[in-house]
């Protein structure tokens, strides 16, 4: 009884901790899709997956954000990084 308890403790630890990791894995996804620079979270964001709104970016997260304003766009389409100039780096 006391194994299964704490293997129910273990696994919903573990499984709180995907959801939080999976928050923007899709967008990493499409990302690496078509920037093999893309690696993680690490790629546009400086704080990595403890990112937050305002946090600093790295080039590739500002030029992300620069072209959201040009396309005047709601949201970053991580498939705009098939133009990024420094593609793949």
């Amino acid at each position: 009884m006391r194994s299964l308890r704490f293997s129910l403790v273990a696994l919903a630890g573990l499984l709180a901790l995907s959801v939080t990791a999976q928050a923007k894995a899709p967008w990493t996804v499409k990302a690496k899709a078509v920037d093999s620079g893309v690696k993680n979270c690490d790629s546009c964001h400086t704080n990595g997956m403890k990112a937050k709104k305002g946090d600093p970016l790295t080039e590739r997260g500002n030029w992300l954000v620069a072209e959201k304003g040009k396309k005047k766009a709601a949201e970053v389409d991580p498939a705009w990084l098939a133009n990024y100039p420094k593609k793949g780096h």
